[in-house]
């Protein structure tokens, strides 16, 4: 489980339509995969009108740095959302969240 926010450069974006991102200032690893330091993510991709009960950065930004890191190794998306799952159980994710979260990303999966 990890214990301490993992340091992160914040980049922010041209307008406010877009999301930050955030650049790793070191290497991590959960559930088996290591995303290296300089990897770039958005956290979690939530619409902006759901942020009062998902925050794009929150105890779940960890598994998402972890989803993100296997969409851009071309990893399959069902196979990055069964990771981003095992993520969010092994950060003590709450039950009814992780359902939530991980049934969203399968969806959005069906459109990609």
């Amino acid at each position: 489980m990890a214990s301490e926010p993992i340091p992160v450069d914040i980049l922010l974006p041209d307008s406010w339509r877009q999301p930050a991102q955030y650049r790793l200032k070191n290497g991590m690893s959960l559930v088996g995969v290591d995303v290296p330091a300089g990897f770039i993510t958005d956290g979690a991709s939530v619409p902006r009108m759901f942020w009062w009960l998902f925050p794009s950065v929150d105890r779940y930004f960890d598994a998402a740095a972890v989803h993100d890191y296997l969409l851009s190794q071309d990893t399959e998306w069902s196979k990055a959302a069964d990771a981003f799952n095992e993520a969010l159980k092994e950060t003590a994710v709450p039950g009814w969240r992780r359902v939530v979260m991980v049934t969203s990303v399968r969806l959005w999966g069906l459109f990609q």
